[in-house]
């Protein structure tokens, strides 16, 4: 039996000069993530985007534009730049009824000139490719 590779998808909110980000407090860790998750079978990256995000902000994409991919660990990602969207931003899902004192799930808006100081944002090679796009273009 072999098998399969994990796949995931990731949202890069972007509101103006702003990125949405999970800010993580887990026992005595505490981290920040983009939004995201499994794909499941059957669906597309995009979908899967659509859907994981939705269930996790509220918030419905409107347009998704895959803008890298990379393998993190035994995972496989598709990062999607999200500038249009709609509703408002309200943690749901596994996170939402997930969350105690010990295990915090935080949606926030972090301004994208302070995203490379954040050390603790993970994966620390989406953060860089994604900084790279910054650097390289005004595609944010």
């Amino acid at each position: 039996m072999s098998l399969k590779k994990p796949f995931r998808a990731v949202a890069i909110f972007v509101d103006q000069d702003r990125i949405l980000l999970m800010e993580r407090i887990k026992s005595d860790n505490h981290y920040f993530v983009f939004p995201g998750g499994r794909i499941e079978v059957g669906e597309t990256p995009e979908e899967a985007v659509k859907r994981e995000a939705h269930e996790e902000t509220s918030l419905r994409i409107l347009q998704a534009e895959l803008i890298f991919e990379l393998n993190n660990g035994s995972d496989h990602e598709y990062y999607f730049l999200v500038k249009e969207f709609t509703g408002e931003l309200a943690l749901g899902g596994e996170e939402r009824d997930n969350m105690t004192a010990n295990n915090q799930y935080i949606l926030r808006w972090v301004p994208l000139n302070n995203m490379a100081s954040l050390s603790n944002l993970f994966p620390l090679e989406g953060k860089e490719q994604l900084i790279e796009l910054l650097s390289k273009t005004n595609k944010l």
